[in-house]
């Protein structure tokens, strides 16, 4: 009788530590990560060997942590130090795996946060310890962390073969595929990596608002017919999918891009042959039905093969000359001697935004250079940064410049050169056809390869990259050279 009530009372435990780890799921689907982690941890605290508990709490921190970047980010703030949040959310996930009966999608959870929070070594060294179990060979999520770190360390083909595998036995998983399409993309091999890279249109549901009706375009003749190009992805990535504009004007086709509002007036001046509208528009918006819509990024699919068809000339956008003027003006009002943009941050937490960022002191060689003139590209406002660097009244930072696009190409314009990790700055001076010193950490993007000095989207774009993930000092001693070379500097 005793042991029936013990057996008894122990499962109405279990249940109500089961609906409050559901609870907690839905606090955490509606985005109160606060509320989830609270119950996560009681519940944790309360059976210490529950292991969803563990992992619900590391999710949650994870979450939390990108939400107050996002929030600094909104904000034109400098991002705030997550470091701990990170640290614990990998104690949750080492605990998950401890109490796991298999440990190794909570260990790719684990090398994931540290990852994210910049501690690649850290990270590899995880997953190296782990990748040799053979309970983890089958393992989809640990093994997509895996290979996103051989891609972080420049191990592009022990990437793919991994990529290869598991699609092998998932030959569905849309998420696999668009991970393979940036392997494959970074290694410069464009017609399969295009093909691959269509799967991500699978991933989330698209709304079309402008034209619903019209059907995809599959490399149908142009000549006379309209088609509509459709916001999709972030700022630089439809300045460089941009490129491709051109390619349709020349096909003899009638163009409307949609694109976020920030790029809508110097869209409109670059391209002045093509409807430009910005993204959210109501259909009314075009004055015509069009033939064919696309995705921005399934543009090189049909037009990007290979590396002899991206840009010939060096420029494809150009900033309105009376934006240039006013900041050429106000550059010359600095003193004589070159000027140039500087930009050290770059990313989001979840595209590894702290591996692809340098403390601005790392840029000492650049910003120590007598005789220049520097001006920070930054959205936020980093001026505190600036003043704690040492270099008060040798950074300018003009707060409106990055809120429109046109303004913003127009200051590039203005500049000598521009110097800039990972970010828009990079796609938009490119675009612009300006020199610019892309400082591209090995977890870089794709979009810059995964080795060389060059990305076949911008002519004007030198790429270097650390030997490390924190030889940033190293890196930017080698821009300073090219700087004094390039503009007389010393």
């Amino acid at each position: 009788m005793l042991t029936k009530f013990l057996k008894s009372l122990v499962g109405t435990r279990r249940d109500a530590a089961g609906n409050r780890l559901a609870q907690a799921h839905r606090a955490r689907e509606a985005g109160r990560h606060d509320e989830a982690l609270e119950i996560a941890l009681d519940v944790a605290a309360r059976e210490p060997r529950r292991a969803e508990a563990r992992g619900l709490a590391g999710a949650c921190r994870v979450a939390i942590a990108r939400g107050r970047h996002a929030d600094a980010v909104r904000a034109r703030a400098c991002p705030p130090d997550n470091d701990a949040l990170y640290a614990q959310a990998a104690e949750d996930f080492a605990a998950e795996a401890r109490l796991a009966g298999q440990p190794c999608a909570a260990i790719g959870r684990q090398a994931a946060a540290l990852r994210e929070s910049g501690r690649l070594e850290a990270s590899q060294a995880l997953l190296r310890e782990y990748g040799a179990r053979t309970d983890c060979v089958d393992a989809t999520g640990f093994q997509t962390e895996r290979a996103l770190g051989l891609l972080c360390t420049g191990h592009s083909r022990d990437a793919r073969a991994i990529y290869q595998h598991l699609l092998a036995r998932e030959p569905e998983n849309a998420r696999l595929h668009a991970a393979y399409a940036l392997a494959l993309l970074g290694d410069g091999e464009f017609a399969r990596g295009w093909d691959e890279y269509e799967w991500r249109l699978k991933l989330e549901p698209r709304v079309a608002r402008l034209a619903p009706d019209a059907p995809f375009w599959a490399g149908e003749p142009l000549g006379g017919r309209s088609i509509l190009v459709e916001a999709e992805q972030g700022l630089g990535d439809q300045i460089m999918f941009a490129s491709c504009l051109p390619d349709l004007e020349r096909a003899g086709a009638i163009v409307a891009v949609e694109v976020s509002p920030r790029l809508v007036s110097l869209f409109r001046h670059s391209f002045p042959g093509i409807t430009v509208v910005p993204k959210g528009s109501a259909p009314d918006a075009l004055p015509w039905r069009p033939d064919f819509r696309v995705a921005f990024g399934s543009l090189p699919l049909r037009l990007r093969r290979s590396a002899e068809n991206f840009p010939t000339s060096a420029a494809y956008l150009c900033a309105p000359p009376e934006l240039v003027a006013e900041y050429r003006a106000r550059l010359a009002a600095l003193g004589p001697g070159p000027k140039i943009g500087i930009a050290w941050r770059g990313g989001l937490p979840e595209t590894l935004g702290a591996l692809r960022s340098m403390p601005l002191a790392a840029l000492a060689p650049v910003t120590s250079l007598s005789g220049a003139h520097f001006v920070s590209l930054e959205l936020a406002d980093c001026r505190a940064e600036i003043n704690a660097s040492g270099l008060a009244g040798r950074v300018a930072w003009w707060d409106e410049a990055p809120l429109d696009m046109a303004r913003f190409a127009a200051l590039l314009t203005a500049l000598d050169g521009v110097v800039s990790v990972a970010t828009t700055a990079v796609h938009l001076a490119g675009a612009l056809g300006r020199p610019v010193w892309a400082l591209v950490s090995r977890a870089g993007t794709w979009r810059y390869l995964w080795q060389g000095e060059h990305m076949p989207w911008y002519r004007s774009v030198q790429v270097l990259r650390p030997a490390g993930s924190t030889d940033w000092v190293c890196c930017a001693d080698e821009v300073a050279k090219r700087l004094c070379a390039k503009l007389g500097l010393s």
